[in-house]
């Protein structure tokens, strides 16, 4: 091969480089495009591939903003669903995603790009707005009871305030959309309790709420309730206020907490009323016979935990009733089992279930 063909070849060589060159150029600017990248995010979400979703955002440095935190805020999110979608630049930056829904209704979304800054040849591009995240939410929970956001446990790290039984916890980034917080009560004789909360904006108070009881704490209540309800029928006979209501009102559980209009006092001189007490009706027996117990609602107010509970039992009631027309020495012995329910509502504090209230016996 001559001189003359070797730097022919050497020209063809330098040329088929440049072309190569200019076409991975034109490849990795459209690759790269500021729309592409808006198209890769849309595409994404569409298919729910969250990574890709995740890599299109420059986002806070945050343990809650991974991508498997977003697809679970995004995958019932406005977006979630879409059919078809087309990305049409309105800006030097700016592009609108118009799409159509789930349910075939027409939506657009408006995004802003800039450049990530990331070094390199290859300018880079992310996605700036919309927003797809939150900033400083709260959640409130029963100071025993830990708590869990989409799966981590918060900790000291993000206690913001502490007093007696509730603690409040802040955490800086969240994403907008569906999350989990779970409440880990079982240390409080609670079952484990997820709650899906909407995050939509910032400085949002989330409650974490507290599980249902187990069947050891139900038991414990139930053999409680069955005390309560009858040292209630002794007291009647007796004529004396049972102990549990003067301990009770000398706390002011029920006036403070629960029931600021009325007192265990009132309650259990309304249940005499309702049992008789009349002249001619003299009671001379009341035992409860049958007992089932569930627990209704479980909730905490004012940082104590407090929960629900409905009995239905029978009453076993003997008197003597005078017959009308008699001499009063001649009498009648009565007696029935009645059918009745009984709501008791107990607080904890200090490891132990008190009264907060009561009504229905």
């Amino acid at each position: 091969m001559g001189k003359r063909e070797i730097v022919k070849w050497i020209f063809i060589g330098i040329f088929a480089g440049l072309l190569i060159l200019a076409a991975l150029g034109g490849w990795v600017f459209w690759k790269n495009s500021p729309k592409r990248v808006v198209e890769k995010f849309v595409k994404a979400v569409q298919k729910e591939k969250w990574e890709d979703a995740w890599e299109c955002l420059t986002l806070p440095d945050s343990p809650f903003l991974t991508s498997e935190a977003l697809g679970g805020a995004l995958e019932k999110g406005p977006m979630a669903g879409m059919r078809s979608f087309q990305v049409k630049k309105t800006g030097k930056m700016e592009f609108t995603v118009s799409y159509e829904g789930s349910e075939g209704q027409e939506e657009e979304i408006a995004f802003q790009i800039e450049e990530d800054g990331r070094d390199g040849i290859w300018k880079g591009w992310t996605i700036v707005s919309p927003r797809f995240w939150a900033e400083d939410i709260q959640i409130e929970a029963y100071s025993p009871l830990k708590v869990q956001v989409d799966g981590i446990l918060l900790t000291e790290e993000e206690e913001a305030s502490r007093e007696e039984n509730t603690v409040t916890y802040r955490i800086p980034y969240l994403f907008l959309g569906t999350h989990q917080v779970e409440t880990l009560g079982e240390d409080e004789g609670l079952k484990d309790a997820v709650k899906e909360t909407v995050i939509n904006q910032d400085g949002q108070m989330v409650i974490a709420e507290a599980g249902d009881v187990t069947d050891e704490t139900l038991e414990d209540l139930k053999e409680r309730t069955r005390q309560i309800w009858q040292e209630c029928l002794d007291g009647m006979l007796e004529s004396e206020t049972p102990e549990f209501i003067i301990q009770s009102e000398e706390e002011r559980w029920s006036s403070q907490i629960y029931n600021p209009e009325g007192t265990l006092l009132r309650a259990f001189d309304s249940m005499k009323s309702d049992y008789g007490g009349f002249l001619w009706l003299r009671v001379k027996e009341l035992k409860l016979l049958d007992l089932d117990v569930q627990a209704e609602e479980v909730g905490y107010q004012e940082g104590i935990l407090w929960v629900r509970v409905q009995a239905e039992g029978k009453v076993y009631r003997r008197w003597r009733k005078a017959v009308p027309g008699d001499h009063p020495w001649d009498e009648k012995k009565l007696e029935e089992e009645e059918a009745r329910s009984f709501t008791v509502i107990y607080a904890k504090e200090e490891g132990e279930w008190r009264v907060m209230d009561f009504d229905g016996a």
